[in-house]
C-alpha cells in the first residue's frame, strides 16, 4: 500500500528564539561590555559636562536625584503616552475595550505590542533603581559614582525605549543591561564597604581612577563662565 507521506514536525519555537547556551554566551558578553563601559565613562569622566550644567537645576550631590525623578516621570508618564498612542493608532479600526481592555493588550503585536512591553519593563524595573539610589544616597556612595551611574541609568531608559518600539533587539538588550548594571553597581557601593576598593583597582586596569572634576576642563571653564554671568 501507499503510505501517506509524513508530515513535517511543527516547532513551537518562535523564529526569534535562540538556543539557552547562545543566550547566555551572549548575555555574560553584553554585561562584561556593559561592565567595562560603565567603568569608563565614570573613570574619565565622559559625563561631567553633563553634570556641570545639570548645576543650573540642583546642587552637584543631588543630580543623582534629579536623574531619579526624570526616570520616575518617563517610566510612569512618558512610556505609558508614548503606549497608549502607539495601540491607539493601532486598534483605530478596531476600536477600544472597554470592558476587558488588559485582555486587548494581551493580544497585541507588532509595535503595540512591543509599545505595551516597553512601558511595561520600565515600571519593572524602576523600583530595583529607585531603592539603589535612594540606599547610595543616604549611605554617603562618592557623589561622582551616584551621578554618573544615575545619569547613565536614566539614559539607558530613554534609549530602550525607542530601541524595543524600532525592534532593534541588541541595542535593547544593551540598554537593559546598562540600566540593571548601574542599579546593582550602587546597591554593591551602598552594602559592601570593600566594593569601592574593588572598584577603584578595576579602574586602574583601564587607566587609573580620576576623579570626573579632572578630565572637562572645557566643560568647566565653559561652565564658570556662563555661572559667573549669573
Amino acid at each position: 500500500p501507499i503510505m501517506p507521506p509524513k508530515s513535517k514536525a511543527v516547532s513551537s519555537v518562535p523564529r526569534t528564539a535562540i538556543p539557552v547556551g547562545q543566550l547566555m554566551q551572549t548575555t555574560f558578553l553584553i554585561t562584561a561590555g556593559v561592565v567595562v563601559g560603565v567603568g569608563i565613562v565614570e573613570n574619565y569622566g565622559l559625563l561631567a559636562p553633563i553634570q556641570y550644567f545639570l548645576e543650573f537645576l540642583t546642587p552637584v550631590e543631588h543630580i543623582s536625584l534629579l536623574a531619579l525623578a526624570f526616570t520616575a516621570f518617563w517610566s510612569f508618564s512618558a512610556t505609558a503616552l508614548l503606549s497608549n498612542y502607539v495601540i491607539g493608532v493601532a486598534n483605530k479600526d478596531k476600536g477600544v475595550e472597554l470592558a476587558e481592555p488588559r485582555l486587548q493588550k494581551a493580544h497585541l503585536t507588532g509595535i503595540a505590542s512591543r509599545a505595551h512591553g516597553a512601558h511595561a519593563n520600565a515600571i519593572e524595573t524602576f523600583s530595583l533603581f529607585a531603592s539603589a539610589v535612594i540606599l547610595a544616597y543616604v549611605t554617603g556612595v562618592p557623589v561622582h559614582v551616584c551621578n554618573s551611574f544615575s545619569l547613565l541609568h536614566a539614559g539607558a531608559r530613554v534609549v530602550h525605549t525607542f530601541a524595543y518600539l524600532a525592534d532593534w533587539r541588541m541595542s535593547r538588550a544593551i540598554c537593559w543591561t546598562i540600566c540593571t548594571v548601574t542599579s546593582l553597581g550602587l546597591y554593591a557601593f551602598a552594602t559592601f564597604p570593600s566594593f569601592s576598593a574593588f572598584y577603584r583597582h578595576c579602574l586602574f586596569f583601564l587607566g587609573g581612577a580620576r576623579h570626573h572634576l579632572d578630565n572637562a576642563p572645557v566643560a568647566r571653564s565653559i561652565y564658570e563662565a556662563v555661572r559667573g554671568v549669573h
